[in-house]
């Protein structure tokens, strides 16, 4: 329970856990609106003293990545602690939901950790944080964020008695009461990456290198979190030289945009469920095809089936997302012409039904796309025809544009692998 001063200020919304000596609650500030954690601290309790200097040593930390500490309340039983409410999950939480990381949010959670430990380090704090583990490390709007510093200590101020850190994540010099340093924290980061590593789906080729460098004692360890995160920085570049070519697709229609706009959703689909791609589908038209997309509260840009579609871009703005990390581009034209001699466009598609009537508006929108990589796809109409008076300009196929829902038939998985298993793929 909160003492009566606090009462007049705070509200309680729910007790978190309970902590060392008393409970941690978290609580709306009435005047500010703002919602903050409050810790208990009975005076009696053994550890009082220590966590109370180790508070006012981090109420000096402004680290975006380490929860502020407003004040510290000291009454006659208990001490209280304000510090920062921090939106969001633990790492273990974080991992459980997603099931595994990609390579570019293993390298990138890493490089933070070490730049929070760099901070802390620093010659000017000298704060070892000696419990770092899943459970003390937040995703907050994928930002890491470390907290719980119950164990912290001031290198320079050591008090020996006591045995810090989790099993499993502490270095053994803290289980055998030994003088710590920075190398301490440097295990407990190694043991970290460790566990991301194991949930990684692409390892990146030198990371085992790095932890194993954080674990081992001696002169090959490292000596400080600056030499980790440039070795971690270097695999960065490395993965951005080995990193494959963004594939960007045009797709334009004959005569109708929701020929085009079928087509592409179709094809980001058969992408995404074949290769496991990062796709994006961009609507360069100038219909209403995806003008449903607009009118959404997040903005133009939104999430289906693992697939990013991005509504009302201009055909000059397209090469914006170039560099964002995407497999494949495909953007669709609608009845658009594509961006013309483009050397980032890896593939051309027409599309659209093929009627005796349209013979001479194909063979126009074909000069128009002036590729050899262009390919002709026929949804409807006279198959033979379209053979007789396109083979010889581009690669003809016929393709059914009816499925149910999202989940393509097998026919459909068919036409598409006949249709990308050519030479113009």
């Amino acid at each position: 329970m909160l003492h009566r001063e606090l009462l007049k200020k705070y509200k309680v919304l729910k007790v978190l856990h309970h902590g060392l000596g008393g409970d941690v609650c978290l609580a709306e500030h009435m005047g500010l609106s703002g919602r903050r954690v409050i810790k208990t601290m009975d005076c009696t309790h053994p550890w009082h003293d220590i966590l109370v200097k180790e508070a006012r040593m981090l109420q000096q930390c402004r680290h975006p990545s380490i929860p502020i500490i407003y004040d510290i309340l000291e009454f006659d039983t208990h001490t209280y602690l304000i510090e920062e409410f921090i939106e969001g999950e633990t790492l273990t939480q974080y991992i459980q939901r997603r099931r595994s990381l990609s390579d570019s949010l293993l390298l990138n959670y890493s490089t933070q950790l070490c730049d929070i430990l760099q901070y802390l380090h620093h010659p000017a704090r000298n704060i070892l944080h000696l419990d770092l583990k899943p459970d003390n490390i937040l995703i907050s709007d994928h930002r890491v964020k470390l907290v719980d510093f119950g164990s912290a200590i001031c290198r320079d101020e050591q008090n020996n008695q006591y045995v810090f850190g989790t099993p499993g994540y502490c270095a053994p010099e803290q289980e055998t009461a030994g003088e710590m340093s920075a190398a301490t924290d440097l295990y407990g980061l190694g043991k970290c990456m460790e566990y991301l590593l194991y949930h990684t789906r692409k390892v990146p080729k030198g990371y085992r290198t790095i932890v194993d460098n954080c674990l081992r004692r001696g002169q090959k360890q490292y000596q400080n979190a600056e030499q980790v995160r440039c070795d971690l920085e270097k695999l960065k570049v490395r993965r951005r030289t080995e990193r494959p070519k963004e594939h960007w697709i045009y797709v334009s229609a004959a005569l109708s945009e929701a020929d085009s706009s079928l087509f592409s959703g179709m094809l980001a689909y058969y992408l995404r469920k074949k290769y496991r791609k990062k796709i994006i589908c961009l609507d360069c038209s100038s219909g209403q095809a995806m003008e449903g997309l607009r009118q959404k509260e997040d903005g133009f840009v939104t999430e289906q089936e693992d697939i990013t579609f991005a509504a009302g871009v201009a055909p000059e703005e397209i090469r914006g997302f170039r560099g964002r990390g995407y497999d494949y581009i495909i953007c669709d034209f609608g009845n658009r012409v594509p961006v013309g001699t483009d050397p980032y466009a890896f593939r051309r598609f027409l599309v659209g039904p093929m009627v005796p009537w349209l013979k001479e508006q194909w063979k126009h929108r074909i000069r128009e796309m002036a590729g050899e990589k262009t390919a002709a796809v026929i949804t409807a109409g006279d198959f033979s025809l379209a053979k007789k008076e396109l083979g010889n300009q581009c690669y003809v196929h016929g393709i059914s544009p009816m499925y149910k829902g999202y989940r393509f038939p097998v026919r459909l998985h068919r036409q598409m692998k006949r249709l990308l298993g050519k030479k113009i793929w």
